[in-house]
């Protein structure tokens, strides 16, 4: 059928299985799909590739004038034809009215025939006839209406649409019975399928609204984003011209409340409280802008990217956390409840959907049950736990009363964790019942279940037995009562997922962090170790008569789940129960040493024990476990607020066969005890949903729906004062959602104080002081007693204690007490000017907090090339500019531009972006990266290649050892070199030259931030090495070998090619040859990079004379440090301040961090202080070995730092100011070692007779000049102040040259320095025992054992003298692994003085001569 010219039509198409749409349209959505569309014959030929969208038309009705917005999902696009078509089927399947018989051919015709009729919305849409096709008029939507107008789905709302279903046929046959009649409706239900996975993932009309509200933002501002090729793009707005206006009007309402607050104060009176009749006076006619004036108070306008939130303070006081803590919470953390500006109480409702009740987790998690023993039931009456485990490693676990309890388990992990992608679990009844598969349906989860007898395929079976191993251990190690298995599993479950672990899959993350995307927290974690003592505060009345203690003994149990607060722990009290405590806190020294304290210890454990047993025998009696009521009262479900009890949620009513509730009040009924907003007159009142209403037959009125707004059942709600009136479902429904926010919560807003009161418990104005044991004076810190009647915006009036409106609304509390002359009551004293004067820098700290700082050493830096040029234009020159230049011409080549815009089968379409850097020399660089994040993760690794730090010093020293030259390289655009597996297109942005912009071009080399980039390079890499005959070292797959002979002696050695991604250092008799002429045979190197290596890995390289005449190379990291120190000093001048001046040790004399009590960092410091620590662990990394112990001690406090800490941290710098001039030289000097303190014992005698040292089964062959390996072994006993932890420190030598070195906190605690002694052997050996096997898998000879100094003569001579015998059982693992290592050669031990032993270094802050000594020991030319 030809098209008229100008016609906006959209016609009933019958013959057609999908919607098609044609060019007047708005495309909200791409689903990324494609379909081949067939004609009616094959002569007419098909369209190929044709994409499916999620479309929209704008109808005018002709009669009411409206405009409508028809939503069309899983639409073709036909961009070529000017109509759309609608097949009936489809229509109807979406619920709405579709009568396709014209009125002239029907036998009675009525409003509904020839007619489209969606209920819902009350629309009608007559049908016209062109010729004999039926159609309606519709048209593009413009962006108003996109925002304004009302939305119908005239298709199915699903994910797909499938249209070769076979339940369309299967239901239609279900409808006539073998007779050929209608079947029945009561019979239809068991007949009628419905098909799962159509109906599987629906989005709510909301989704949809909001999916077009953000295309119709981007449409209000300046640059475009591509869509698709030939569909008009929406542009992309400002970065933050909407957020400019939201920040203007936040500003003005806080500048209006703040200035509202000081004419109270001065007028003592409150605005808010006055009568409408007192708007008339000239002080509330006269202008902000007078009032400003008289007031001189200056109000800026300020910027922000979203309205403020819950500001730090505020979360401080209801969290009890620090100050550090609370910004770091708002700092990395969302707060989709926004709080207005004035701050308020809000009310949690619930929404009916679970799937926009739970967070999605992009995991695949497995389940099983752990059981224990019968008599094992724990206090709280669980027997089992159920334990959840993702792909990635989480671990989540919730104890049950009884196996059956696997549902209520797993609504409460989808409400805790989240939902994941597919839950696997054993084919047991429990776990795939009908209800668990209903509730994984609602919640958007598929249930996978393994197969009979392949249960070993569930992970979460390996890690029962891990945790019943850790468990096991925990209550062994502590005596705990076994009875305690359950807190135990919870404490053990946090600890795993907050600890990193060496696994691909968790990307050097926690599995918390990787499963979340959320950073974990560790502070209620690290404050007690398990069953740990402690004391806590005492609640009962009688504790708080005098001279009852206030502090009772009790065992830590670990942080409490949903009791207390987030810093709350469970504590065993003496009574053998279990209780929240927040106030609790580990026993100082002086007590544990204390004799009396000791015997109230023990009589404690005598006590427990009698009741609940111990880790070795369970409880004489049954255990007084809580009522089943009590247990786990609040797992399942804390939708409700604050205020209420926890119901337990049905999912389900009981229905007729016409789909009414069996029940007069249905106890699944979302609306009963709703509070809704309705209308009494001209306002709006607070009323209680309370029940349906009955009529006199018994029956309830109206009809029943799933869709609340079309509910018309009667409900009878209750106004406070006491009014009972009737309101239908659909009434209440609206009113209750025009009153919501998109999160479902209804917010009460303060509207002003009108009176006060207090009562006998409140502390009269006389004694608001108290008298300390010295004798001084204090403000009273309390508010008992009294309380304020508040009217919120409601027009409800309510008595609030003084307690709760202080947290929730300080500044207006302490203004009514200022305007009131309360604020010298004790209540009031000493807290209303603190917040009176912290109001008047409100402000100005609003304006400091969301101020843009994207700032790189002083220079702002660019998010988009948009950006970029204003950044330019601003600055007088063209730097970013050029750098975008340099980028774009170097990465065209990894493009090729499509030929008619064409895109290859198989391509997906991608986007990428320009990402802008500022390097340590002031060099701006631009960098275009791959969005790889919107791809699926590549079923194989994507590690890229780098070499170890340790590898490079190895090699630089056997290049010095066996008289090799060194060159080295850098490869050019690597990862642009190598073939990228990934097939993806991309439509050019304007950072691509100008006849490239808009168009098609597909990716062919591996570009930076594909997610497969990074091992498309090292295979190619791989590929490239292996054909020229290296071999990749077992033992570090970045170094490279390759058998060679050395024509100046004649003498084979290895050829080495160490490969830090893209940086080549070669070792050789030729190593320019190497890198020019073999690999920049098959890859682009750098102009001018080849040479001998000046910079590498941040380190500046030399070749040095030594005084012995033995040539060798150094890295001196002087020019690192400097520029670190120089950035460090800029960031103090803009405070005026600057480096210690005077500074000869990295810390102050006597200087303790752990001990440091200054106030906590702010979160902006705090990330200051952690980037500062990131920067100095690079510098020990690059050899600056004289401040590793202080900057472990220091990094040992980035959970809590202190401002103390930060100027700790300044004084290293101004250390490194005074001394950068230091070079670390890898010696090959083979070292005098006294063979005399090192005799070989008699080991024949001894289980480790027959022991001897293995090498690698397929060991290389052993060319050159080897290596002596010596070491440094020592230990600070006790040295934490606080957790009396030890630290160890160790440094290896290769010859001469220093390779590894180390300086750490232990991880447990020994009690005595001979136990502390040997675990730092221990891990020293173990070290050198993974060194020797690296070398001989390099081909490196290893001369002899390992020789370690060390200064505990107890320590050496139980680990060499083959007689002796261990007295202490706790250190007989590292006894036996060390005295292994002796008995079989591969390390020897003897003792050094302590003023010679150089690791004495790494375990403690040294100064004066000492410390000079040994650092002229490992470092060069340090003017110390």
């Amino acid at each position: 059928m030809g098209e008229t010219s100008g016609s906006h039509r959209t016609e009933l198409d019958s013959h057609a299985n999908m919607v098609v749409v044609g060019r007047e349209c708005v495309v909200f959505d791409t689903t990324g799909k494609t379909c081949t569309v067939n004609s009616f014959a094959e002569s007419a030929g098909k369209l190929e590739k044709v994409p499916v969208v999620d479309a929209c038309v704008a109808y005018d009705c002709p009669y009411t004038a409206k405009v409508y917005l028809l939503l069309m999902r899983n639409a073709l696009q036909v961009s070529d034809i000017q109509v759309n078509l609608l097949p009936p089927f489809i229509v109807r399947e979406a619920g709405i009215h579709c009568d396709d018989c014209p009125k002239s051919q029907a036998e009675e015709p009525t409003v509904d025939t020839h007619c489209l009729h969606a209920k819902d919305a009350g629309l009608r849409i007559h049908l016209r006839l062109m010729n004999t096709f039926s159609y309606f008029e519709t048209r593009k939507p413009t962006d108003r209406e996109l925002a304004e107008c009302d939305k119908i789905f005239f298709t199915p709302d699903s994910a797909w649409w499938d249209p070769h279903s076979s339940h369309f046929s299967v239901n239609e046959d279900a409808m006539l019975t073998p007779e050929g009649t209608v079947t029945p409706h009561h019979e239809r239900s068991e007949k009628i399928v419905e098909d799962r996975d159509y109906y599987s993932d629906l989005p709510s009309v909301d989704a949809v609204e909001a999916t077009i509200d953000s295309i119709l933002a981007s449409a209000m501002n300046a640059d475009e984003v591509v869509l698709e090729p030939g569909i008009e793009s929406p542009p992309i707005p400002e970065i933050q011209s909407m957020a400019y206006h939201e920040m203007n009007d936040f500003h003005e309402r806080l500048s209006l409340d703040t200035l509202r607050g000081k004419i109270s104060v001065a007028f003592d009176t409150s605005i808010s409280a006055l009568d409408s009749s007192d708007m008339d006076c000239p002080l509330f006619t006269t202008t902000l802008d007078d009032l400003e004036a008289e007031l001189q108070a200056e109000l800026s306008a300020v910027d922000v990217e979203s309205l403020s939130g819950v500001t730090p303070e505020f979360l401080k006081k209801i969290w009890s956390i620090s100050d550090n803590e609370a910004q770091g919470v708002v700092q990395h953390n969302t707060q989709l409840n926004r709080q207005t500006g004035e701050g308020m109480l809000s009310r949690q409702f619930s929404t009916n959907d679970r799937m926009l009740r739970y967070r999605r987790i992009q995991s695949y998690f497995f389940t099983d049950t752990m059981f224990v023993t019968s008599k094992a039931e724990s206090t709280r009456g669980f027997t089992c736990l159920q334990l959840f485990v993702s792909d990635k490693g989480f671990v989540a676990v919730y104890p049950m009363e009884k196996k059956s309890d696997f549902d209520q388990a797993l609504q409460l992990f989808c409400k805790e964790v989240g939902v994941p992608i597919a839950l696997v679990v054993d084919p047991s009844g429990e776990q795939t019942s009908r209800a668990v598969k209903r509730f994984c349906n609602q919640v958007g989860t598929t249930l996978r279940i393994l197969e009979e007898s392949t249960q070993w395929a569930n992970r979460a079976e390996l890690y029962i037995g891990l945790f019943k191993k850790a468990i096991r251990r925990d209550l062994r190690l502590s005596n705990c009562p076994m009875v305690l298995w359950d807190y135990c599993a919870q404490r053990r479950a946090l600890i795993h997922n907050l600890t990193p672990r060496n696994l691909f899959q968790l990307e050097q993350q926690t599995p918390y962090q990787i499963t979340t995307g959320a950073q974990g927290d560790i502070s209620n974690l690290c404050r007690f170790a398990w069953y740990d003592w402690c004391y806590y505060k005492e609640e009962s009345e009688k504790a708080t008569i005098f001279p009852n203690q206030k502090e009772s003994l009790g065992r830590i149990l670990g942080p409490s789940k949903n009791e207390g607060n987030e810093m709350a722990q469970w504590v065993l009290t003496r009574k053998g129960t279990v209780v929240p405590r927040r106030s609790c806190r580990r026993l100082t020294q002086e007590e544990l040493d204390s004799p009396s304290e000791t015997k109230k210890r023990d009589t404690f454990d005598k006590i427990i024990k009698l009741k609940l047993g111990d880790c070795m025998s369970l409880p004489p009696t049954p255990v007084n476990k809580p009522p089943p009521s009590d247990i786990n009262e609040h797992s399942y479900d804390s939708r409700n607020s604050d205020e209420e009890e926890p119901r337990d949620m049905v999912d389900e009513d009981p229905v007729d066969q016409n789909g009414t509730p069996v029940f007069e009040n249905s106890f699944g009924d979302t609306l009963i005890n709703a509070e809704v907003l309705l209308p009494q007159g001209e306002d709006l009142q607070k009323a209680r949903v309370m029940k349906r209403r009955i009529n006199t037959d018994g029956n309830e009125i109206g009809t029943y729906d799933s869709n609340p707004l079309l509910n018309s059942i009667i409900y009878e709600v209750e106004f406070p004062d006491g009014t009972v009136r009737d309101y239908g479902a659909n009434v209440i429904a609206e009113n209750l959602y025009s009153q919501l926010d998109e999160d479902g919560h209804r917010q009460q807003v303060l509207d002003c104080i009108l009176e006060h009161s207090k009562d006998d418990t409140a502390v009269p104005k006389a004694e608001k002081y108290a008298v300390t044991k010295g004798g001084s004076k204090r403000l009273r810190k309390t508010t008992i007693g009294w309380k304020m009647l508040v009217r919120w915006t409601d027009n409800n009036e309510q008595w609030i204690p003084l307690r709760k409106l202080k947290d929730h609304y300080p500044v207006q509390a302490a203004e009514y007490a200022k305007a009131n002359k309360i604020d010298d009551e004790a209540a009031f004293a000493w807290w209303v000017p603190l917040t009176l004067r912290k109001r008047d820098r409100m402000l100005a700290s609003v304006k400091a907090r969301i101020k843009d700082t994207t700032v790189k050493f002083g220079i702002k830096v660019p998010r988009t090339t948009k950006q970029a040029k204003a950044l330019d234009l601003e600055n007088g020159n063209r730097l970013w500019q050029e750098a975008i230049s340099t980028e774009m011409g170097t990465i065209l080549p990894a493009f090729d531009l499509s030929k008619d815009d064409f895109i290859p089968p198989g391509y997906q379409r991608l986007s990428g972006h320009l990402v802008f850097d500022v390097k340590m020399d002031f060099t701006r660089k631009a960098r275009w990266v791959k969005d790889g994040h919107l791809t699926k993760d590549p079923d194989s690794s994507n590690y890229a290649g780098v070499v170890s730090r340790e590898s490079v010093r190895i090699a630089l020293t056997y290049a010095a050892l066996n008289d090799l030259d060194v060159c080295a390289g850098d490869i050019k655009s690597a990862y642009l070199q190598a073939p990228s597996s990934e097939k993806h297109y991309i439509i050019c942005g304007e950072e691509f030259p100008l006849e490239w912009q808009g168009r098609v071009a597909h990716i062919r080399r591996a570009l930076y931030g594909g997610k497969s980039a990074g091992t498309d390079y090292w295979k190619h890499m791989r590929t490239c090495m292996s054909h020229l005959g290296f071999e990749s070292c077992k033992a570090d797959p970045d170094v490279w070998m390759r058998e060679s002979v050395n024509p100046k002696t004649g003498t084979a050695y290895w050829e080495y090619v160490l490969l830090y991604v893209d940086d080549c250092l070669a070792i050789s008799h030729r190593p320019r040859e190497v890198l020019e002429k073999e690999i920049g045979k098959y890859w682009t190197m750098k102009p001018g990079s080849l040479g001998p290596p000046t910079i590498y890995l941040g380190n500046k390289v030399s070749k040095v004379t030594l005084e012995n005449g033995v040539k060798a190379w150094s890295f001196s990291s002087s020019q690192y440090v400097q520029g670190a120190v120089s950035n460090v000093e800029t960031y103090l001048k803009k405070q005026n301040k600057s480096l210690p001046r005077k500074c000869p040790t990295p810390l102050s004399a006597g200087y303790r961090p752990e001990i440091d009590v200054t106030e906590e960092l702010s979160s902006g410091e705090a990330s200051y202080y952690m980037s500062l620590i990131g920067i100095l662990r690079w510098i020990v990394e690059l050899g600056r070995v004289d401040i590793t112990c202080e900057v472990s001690m220091m990094s040992s406090m980035m959970a809590n730092p202190r401002i103390g800490h930060l100027e700790q941290l300044f004084h290293v710098f101004g250390y490194l100011k005074s001394n950068h001039n230091a070079e670390m030289v890898f010696d090959p000097t083979v070292p005098e070692i006294d063979m005399d303190k090192f005799p070989r014992e008699d080991w024949s005698h001894t289980p480790y007779a027959d022991f001897k040292e293995q090498p690698p089964h397929d060991m290389r062959k052993q060319l050159g000049f080897g290596f002596k390996i010596s070491a440094y072994v020592d230990l600070d006993h006790a040295g934490d102040s606080i957790t009396r932890r030890s630290r160890t420190g160790f440094i290896v030598f290769l010859n001469s040259a220093p390779i590894y070195w180390l300086s750490r906190k232990q991880p447990g605690l020994e009690t005595s320095s001979f136990g502390s002694e040997f675990m730092a052997m221990k891990h020293c050996c173990e070290y050198l025992r993974g060194l020797r096997y690296k070398l001989r898998e390099m081909g490196i000879p290893v001369e002899g054992p390992s020789y370690i100094f060390g200064d505990n003569k107890s320590v050496l001579v139980n680990s060499s003298v083959p007689d002796s015998v261990l007295q202490k059982k706790s250190n007989s693992i590292a006894y036996h692994f060390v005295r292994e290592g002796c008995s079989c050669d591969e390390w020897r031990v003897a003792y050094v003085n302590t003023l010679e032993n150089i690791a004495d270094l790494l375990t403690k802050p040294l100064g004066g001569e000492k410390r000079r000594y040994f650092i002229r020991k490992i470092l060069h030319w340090l003017g110390v």
